[in-house]
């Protein structure tokens, strides 16, 4: 029998001959560990998949855990960014570390002539990194160049960044394998050369795929050479376009790399921190009676407010900017986000792009709840110009007959109560979403905390298109919004107080580092919330000489109060929250609590300004409150975000 073996082995070759002889000639203790590291090798796939989801979602959790915190910082916000960014990258490092184990497993075995095949599947892995490297790299890079045009954007960068990773494959996996059949000799040599030549070419084809992106970095930051570049020639445009790809790129590189440094760097989040209890325990200050600020000067920022982030806007316009061309037949647009930051200013301006285009923008803004099914028909009836209607068949044979209009509902969340019945407003809206119209584009605005009730009682992408989330300002972003507002009013600020308590004498020097530090402080404190910010610049003012300001601390709101009330108190909060605004009788059905409880609430969130009501008797939370609010009643479980 040994013999029949040793034969069937030798007709398949000298290795199989020789991993036989082991196996018939080795002792007890070389066969056991032989054994025990096959075995090992095994398992090895067993053990990365396990080892892939317990740190996939330990991730997750971490980054759920950053995301979902009210007093989140900046280091945490790049912290929560980077795991975000890291997350896909996360399977292949592993898959590469085990790589490096089961190399070395198979190299103590007989086995290890087989080694080269680990290499080869080390080549994908570095593959897919290379694919996702390059996918992040252009996209980063599409939008520093400001190009808009999302879903080609999206496409190209796919594109692109498979076909260069899948060359990189081909590349070096052909290159590794003329070296273990040849070595590194003259055929090494050519076949490097000829594939380095074709991955350049590849490179010059692709450039005219960047062409756009290439001329506006370059317009911003290097006009001479973007008029060189493509004002001239053909000829000059094919020649010099490399140049300036790789000049645009490496720019965009270094700015982000700066930006990366500044941001991650632990200096600057301790000098934030060191400068902001510096100036809490001065007394060079006096608190600032908002009040005491000009009418002149606040209202400025009422009636002057602009809308810093555009990439909400820009996505909405964009998506109906398709429709109205007919590439798109989708029709419907959510966003949701935060009280404050900019949700209506966001509508506003997608208003005013839409002007001039081949339709009719209607707004609506509900200050107060519409909660049934014949209240919403009825007001969309009003807004569209129609009979008043019961059955969705109306909106059809109105949308048949007319041209493209786009339909703006701010404030949506006031379409539900949370409470038996109370549903039927939205009902209704989804119902109008759904119906097949052609030429109607419905755009709405929601809460963030009642889309998270909306969403987790409705499918929310069986009715909306695309949901977007209008996110806070930027540091960079806040505060170029409160100084181009500012400068607009022609008031002089002085940081001198500032100057005064940091004790630095050198005022003409400091200034510039002082104003940074007050708006990273500022920001860190708003969250970038636009109207929260608003708040606490007016609350850092004092007025100074004629049309001139101090620059103080911004005043923070005492909630010490918030752990001494009752759970129906906080309860009573959660559900303001959640609508945003709410009479005192529509609380009482959507908290089952007596309405003498809830008045009492009330008034003791009166009493701390904690809320606000205003003369139609409807309440609504303080801005100034929410973070506290937030963080103190999702201890409680009363509130979640989605």
């Amino acid at each position: 029998m040994n013999i029949q073996i040793t034969d069937y082995f030798t007709k398949l070759g000298p290795w199989f001959l020789e991993v036989s002889n082991f196996y018939k000639t080795g002792t007890t203790e070389q066969l056991t560990k032989e054994l025990f590291l096959i075995g090992s090798f095994i398992l090895l796939p067993l053990v990365y998949n396990f080892l892939k989801k317990k740190i996939m979602n330990q991730a997750v959790r971490m980054r759920l855990g950053l995301i979902n915190s009210i007093t989140l910082s900046s280091l945490e916000t790049r912290a929560a960014f980077f795991l975000q960014w890291a997350g896909p990258f996360i399977p292949y490092v592993l898959a590469l570390v085990f790589l490096v184990v089961a190399r070395k497993i198979l190299m103590e075995t007989a086995l290890s002539d087989l080694v080269f095949i680990l290499s080869f599947i080390k080549f994908y892995v570095v593959y897919l990194i290379f694919n996702q490297l390059f996918i992040s790299a252009l996209r980063l890079f599409s939008e520093f160049a400001g190009v808009k045009r999302e879903r080609d954007k999206i496409q190209k960068i796919l594109n692109d960044s498979k076909l260069f990773a899948r060359y990189l494959l081909f590349f070096f996996g052909s290159l590794y394998a003329i070296e273990l059949t040849l070595k590194k000799g003259l055929v090494y040599e050519y076949a490097f050369k000829i594939l380095f030549i074709i991955l350049i070419g590849l490179f010059y084809k692709s450039l005219r795929n960047w062409s756009v992106e290439t001329q506006n970095i370059l317009k911003k930051y290097y006009p001479k050479m973007e008029t060189i570049l493509f004002s001239g020639s053909a000829f000059i445009k094919n020649v010099l376009l490399p140049v300036g790809f790789l000049l645009a790129f490496f720019h965009f590189f270094w700015k982000k790399l700066k930006g990366q440094i500044s941001e991650w760097s632990i200096t600057r989040a301790l000098a934030t921190k060191l400068f902001q209890k510096k100036l809490e325990t001065s007394e060079q200050f006096e608190e600032t009676n908002i009040e005491d600020i000009s009418n002149q000067y606040r209202s400025a920022f009422q009636e002057n407010r602009i809308y810093v982030e555009q990439k909400v806007v820009d996505k909405i316009f964009a998506e109906v900017d398709e429709w109205l061309v007919d590439k798109s037949e989708e029709h419907t647009v959510a966003i949701y986000g935060e009280k404050g930051v900019g949700k209506t200013l966001a509508l506003n301006k997608l208003a005013e792009r839409l002007q001039g285009k081949d339709c009719e923008v209607i707004y609506h803004k509900f200050n107060e709840k519409v909660s049934t099914k014949k209240q919403l028909f009825s007001l969309v009836a009003d807004l569209l110009g129609i009979e008043e209607f019961e059955e969705i068949s109306k909106i059809i044979e109105f949308d048949q007959k007319n041209e493209k209009k786009v339909v703006l509902f701010d404030d949506a969340h006031h379409l539900f109560l949370s409470e038996y019945g109370g549903l039927e407003g939205v009902k209704a809206l989804f119902e109008i979403l759904n119906a097949r119209t052609e030429n109607i584009f419905w755009v709405a605005s929601f809460n963030q905390y009642s889309w998270s009730y909306i969403s987790q009682v409705f499918k929310k992408n069986q009715y909306f298109r695309a949901v977007y989330r209008v996110d806070s300002l930027s540091e960079e972003a806040l505060q170029d919004y409160i100084m181009t507002i500012h400068n607009s009013t022609k008031y002089q600020i002085s940081y001198s107080d500032i100057i005064q308590a940091l004790r630095t004498s050198d005022e003409t020097g400091s200034t510039s580092y002082v104003e940074t530090l007050f708006f990273r402080m500022l920001w860190d404190t708003s969250k970038g919330n636009v109207a929260l910010a608003t708040h606490l610049w007016f609350s850092s003012l004092r007025p100074w000489r004629r049309k001139a300001f101090k620059v103080g601390v911004p005043v923070n709101k005492k909630t010490d109060f918030l752990s001494g009330l009752s759970d129906d108190t906080l309860f009573i909060f959660a559900s303001i929250m959640r609508h945003e605004s709410i009479r005192a009788r529509e609380l009482v059905g959507v908290t089952n609590i007596s309405e003498g409880t809830v008045r009492h609430a009330l008034r003791i969130g009166l009493e701390n300004e904690v809320l606000i009501r205003n003369d139609d008797g409807i309440y609504s939370y303080n801005v100034s409150y929410q973070y506290p609010l937030v963080k103190h009643l999702k201890t409680k479980n009363f509130i979640y975000e989605e």
